[in-house]
């Protein structure tokens, strides 16, 4: 029953990223997109920062396809909500890296938790939030970005690292 946490791709946002790439695949689904999203990753050598999965939709989004992605920076094998690190680049500014490199357009920072085995649609699949009345760990990703001059230049950090 893991919890992956970072930027959620829905069914729409990767099958349009696929497109966009005028790839020759007849044709392609979450597999495919997640393999081309790797390939990206490494590429740009951001794959240390990145990683990418498939993942159960949740009921609460729209659409009938039941498997979205994420690129998440953080997992764990129990049900918890990852916040993220406010001193971490990659965690503060990773949707607008991951549009400014691999052109991929992503949520901002999401956690996802759902049952490996069930056998309820979905995979029972839910976005899970930070905790009420405490602090989350993380700082308010709204806020932090209006500080980013430049996306290239995080993106351009994080490569040299």
């Amino acid at each position: 029953m893991p919890t992956y946490a970072g930027f959620y791709l829905s069914p729409q946002a990767w099958d349009d990223w696929v497109r966009s790439r005028n790839t020759l695949l007849p044709r392609w689904g979450p597999g495919n997109a997640e393999y081309m999203i790797k390939e990206e990753l490494r590429k740009h050598k951001i794959k240390k920062y990145f990683a990418v999965i498939q993942v159960p939709t949740p009921l609460s989004e729209p659409g009938e396809s039941s498997v979205g992605l994420m690129i998440y920076r953080q997992c764990s094998p129990r049900r918890v909500y990852l916040a993220p690190h406010a001193d971490a680049k990659a965690d503060v500014f990773g949707p607008q890296i991951l549009q400014s490199l691999i052109g991929v357009t992503t949520s901002n920072w999401r956690c996802i938790w759902f049952k490996n085995y069930s056998t309820k649609p979905r995979f029972e699949a839910r976005f899970l939030e930070p905790p009420s009345g405490g602090q989350d760990g993380g700082l308010p990703l709204q806020e932090t970005s209006k500080g980013l001059a430049n996306t290239n230049e995080v993106a351009g950090a994080l490569q040299a690292e």
